[in-house]
Order: structure tokens, then sequence, then C-alpha cells
């Protein structure tokens, strides 16, 4: 997997080239009908799962090297990290059923924090020096990793704690804990099933994701900031007033922050490589 992500696709990129085409009003409509851009999102989490127990499978029964284990477990991880296009998009949909999958997806990961601080920290944050994902001018990715990874979880957990008070709820009720609870569920499933081996894979492959994840943040909000107007943070959605510059990668964010339920099939496809 890593051969196909990092060198076949960006070979096949570049003789495909880019495809700045929009759909017109006509046929947006003719594409929010199609569900199928949907189900795409759906295959994803159950091809997930179905190599998750494959590769657990495979470590049970056989006796691999180290060079074997490790391998396995960068290859899932690469894949898993590619894939958070489609959780992404998940998180996203308004149904309970998509946004079930795309926590599934999390907790398979071992990243359960992720979708809270997205969804109402990163989205009301973005490119400013607020929002753990939004890297700075001069960042670097290995000092950007453990910076916005800890951040992310803090504000997490403090967007967590305001939701339980809010709505008078213990601790029990915290979508962190239970996810992460599920997360362990699951390795000590991966330990009983294929030892030692079998966990290493579980946690090993989850750090993989989490590392694509944010080297994702750190190339889309890359130098990116909003101008500060009247002492806040602009929201009114103008490229030239809300942020400092305007490029191709905030029109697909005022896209993707103005309308973020929209099906991701409408979102700048300058930038769909990326994100979608």
């Amino acid at each position: 997997m890593p051969i196909v992500g990092y060198v076949l696709v960006p070979i096949a990129d570049l003789f495909i080239g880019e495809d700045s085409y929009n759909p017109t009003i006509d046929e947006e409509a003719a594409l929010k009908k199609n569900i199928w851009f949907r189900v795409v999102t759906w295959l994803y989490v159950v091809a997930l799962t179905a190599t998750l127990g494959v590769a657990l499978h495979t470590i049970a029964t056989h006796e691999l090297a180290m060079s074997e284990l490790v391998g396995i477990t960068v290859s899932i991880g690469v894949s898993g990290g590619f894939g958070i296009g489609c959780v992404h998009e998940l998180i996203h949909r308004p149904t309970k059923f998509e946004l079930g999958l795309g926590i599934y997806a999390t907790v398979l990961a071992n990243y359960s924090h992720f979708w809270i601080e997205h969804l109402w920290g990163h989205h009301k944050r973005v490119a400013t020096d607020l929002d753990p994902a939004s890297s700075q001018i001069g960042d670097n990715i290995y000092t950007f990793w453990v910076r916005c990874i800890y951040r992310s979880f803090v504000d997490a957990l403090a967007i967590e704690k305001r939701y339980l008070k809010k709505k008078n709820l213990s601790f029990l009720y915290n979508r962190i804990f239970q996810g992460y609870t599920a997360s362990f569920i699951l390795a000590f499933g991966a330990y009983k099933y294929a030892g030692l081996q079998g966990l290493a894979f579980w946690f090993g492959q989850g750090i993989v994701v989490a590392l694509h994840i944010e080297n994702a943040n750190f190339i889309e909000h890359y130098g990116l900031r909003r101008r500060v107007i009247e002492g806040k943070f602009d929201k009114d959605g103008e490229p030239g007033k809300s942020f400092k510059d305007s490029t191709n990668e905030l029109g697909f964010y005022l896209d993707v922050f103005l309308v973020s339920t929209d099906v991701f099939c409408f979102f700048s496809p300058i930038f769909f490589g990326v994100v979608c």
C-alpha cells in the first residue's frame, strides 16, 4: 500500500492531470440525488473492517518475521490513513447511520477524540492560532504532529466536558471515553486472537492512521490565517476579507465550512485529491 499510495498514485496523477470542472446548477441537482457518492463512503468502512480482520488472521496463523509484521502494520495504517477523506465525509453527514459509521472508523484507528474536536473545535477556529490543526508558516511536520495530536486531544476533552455539563450528564456519557473504551476492547480482542504481535499491529496501525490524519491537516491548513476584524475572527465567508490570501485551498475551505453537510462531490475539484 505505501508503494501504491506514495509512488503509483502520484505518477498516475501526473499523467491524468487536473480537472477543474465544476458541475452546473442542473448537474449539481442531479448529483445530489445520486446515492452512490454516499455508498462509496459506506463501503470504505466495510472494506477497512475486513482488511483489519484479514490482517489479524494472517498474524494469528503465520509465524511472521519482524519486517513482515511492520510491513503489514504500515500498509494497513496507510490504507486507513488515505481513507480519512471518507471518514471526514461520514462525520459530517446529518444521518445517525453515516455519523455512526464515521465514529466507528475512528474507533478502529484508536482516535476517537478526532470527530469531537473536528466538529465543535476545528470548524469554529479553523485558520487561527487557536486551532491545533491549522499549521503555521515555518512549521515542521514532526513537531506539528506532536503539538497537534496533544492539543486536539486536550481540546476535545474540554469540549466534551462542556457538553456533559450543559446536558447534565454523568461521565459515563462521555463520548470520548466511550470511544476509547471500545478501542481498548478491540485491542484486547486482537491480543487474545493474535497475541502480542496482534496487539502491536492494532496499536501500530492506529498510530499510522493518526499521523496521516494530521499530515493532511498540516498540508490543508498550512499558512492559512483569518483576519481579525473589530477584535473578532471574521466569519462572513468572503475569501478576500476572511483570509490573508485567496487561493484554491481557501476556495475549497469556504465550501467545506459554509456548507459542511454537502456531499463531497460538490467541493472544489482542484483540491479533491487531498481531502475527498
